[in-house]
């Protein structure tokens, strides 16, 4: 089962960002484009995040549980990587266009989810 999820999350993530996750190859971004490819990232995830009403549902629903978690993880690993690897202007920058590419309406003073 996880790998079918991972296959669909792939597929998913690639038609939404245009990025290839099995894409090894080493490039070089500018700042612009650095926040252009992590606001997209960060945005796909938003929007795959669940809305989850109760435990007992996911609990019934073993994909469902395991979609949730999939991208609960994806979701966290991202947000580690961006707060640790750019300054706190920039980082406020991806999160900004990350909440615009996504339509969530958030307090201008939350930088980070």
């Amino acid at each position: 089962m996880y790998h079918k999820i991972d296959n669909e999350m792939k597929e998913k993530y690639k038609k939404f960002t245009g990025i290839d996750v099995d894409d090894i190859t080493i490039k070089i971004f500018s700042r612009d484009e650095q926040i252009e490819r992590y606001s997209k990232n960060l945005a796909f995830w938003i929007l795959e995040t669940p809305n989850i009403e109760s435990i007992e549902n996911l609990s019934e629903n073993q994909e469902e549980f395991m979609r949730s978690y999939y991208v609960s993880n994806a979701k966290s690993l991202l947000t580690r990587k961006i707060n640790e690897n750019f300054d706190d202007e920039m980082i406020a920058e991806i999160y900004e266009k990350a909440y615009k590419i996504a339509n969530v309406k958030v307090d201008p003073k939350i930088l980070r989810c």
